[in-house]
Formats: structure tokens, sequence, C-alpha cells
């Protein structure tokens, strides 16, 4: 993912590394704690060094881990909420996509929804298959727009394993 002039990359069993493309810089990697033992690194943010996606969106970079999710801001991350049952609470987060003020996320449970301005305080709102979805992982979503007959119809549609 790019976010501004930073190119971000998932790493498998490392993180997110990083290169300023306007200077061709590496940078200081997004790591777990556990990449940087007995070191006390502010760039030790992620849940998981298993990096499913990457999305930006203005200045915001979601990243799915396969033990949870964050937003990064390019110097803070806030944890994405999860509720309190079962069925509102991921673990894997595969893709993400932002449309009307809100974050979905392709997860191991289904489609999940957070306000983006409530991604650390607000319970997801998600659909799997006791909802009518036809799997429960869903590895992709996108959001998209349609004008039809002078009428604007967003919908978010995700793919699922089969």
């Amino acid at each position: 993912a790019v976010n501004g002039d930073i190119l971000y990359f998932g790493i498998p069993g490392y993180g997110v590394a990083r290169k300023d493309m306007s200077t061709d810089e590496l940078m200081a990697p997004l790591t777990t704690t556990s990449n940087s033992p007995g070191q006390s690194n502010p760039n030790s943010i992620l849940p998981s060094d298993t990096i499913y996606s990457l999305e930006s969106n203005g200045n915001d970079l979601y990243i799915g881990t396969a033990n949870g999710a964050i937003v990064w801001d390019g110097s803070t991350s806030s944890t994405f909420k999860t509720g309190g049952q079962w069925n509102t609470r991921p673990q894997r987060y595969y893709d993400f996509t932002a449309t009307g003020g809100n974050v979905y996320a392709g997860t191991n449970i289904g489609v999940c929804k957070w306000p983006a301005s409530q991604i650390a305080s607000a319970n997801p709102d998600c659909l799997n298959v006791y909802d009518g979805m036809p799997n429960w992982d869903t590895y992709s979503v996108e959001s998209e727009i349609i004008d039809v007959a002078n009428g604007i119809h967003k919908f978010v549609s995700g793919t699922h394993s089969t």
C-alpha cells in the first residue's frame, strides 16, 4: 500500500517494511513486540507479524494480521475494537475498504463494519453464515458506488472461500 510518499509492504514473519519513495530510504519497520525483544521500540505496534492486508485511506493505513488489526496514521496506532460475543470478535483480517464513513473488513468470521471515527471504541457489526453469508472466511471486500436512474446506490461486496 502507498500512503503519501511511503510504500508499505508486509513480510511474513517480520511485519511491515517501509520505504520513503521520495528519498529511496528504507525506514524502520512496523513490528510486533516479539521482533524487538528487550527494546523500547515505538514501531512495535502490530498484533502479529503475519500480515494479511494493507489498505490506505487518506492519512490512515489499515493493517490486518493473523491476530487483530490496527489503524496507523504515520505516528500512532489504534487497535480495532472487537465485541464481547464470538461473532463480533474477528481474529484474522484479510482485507479492508472504507466508504460512507465506515470501514469494512473481510475477516475469519465474515464481513465486519466499524464507524471510521470509532474504530477503537465501537463494537463491530458483523455479518456471517447465520445472517445468510455462504461461508465464514471473507478474503476480500470492495465498495462500489453506482448511479442508477439518478439515484446513487452504495454497496459492499465480499469474496468467500469455497
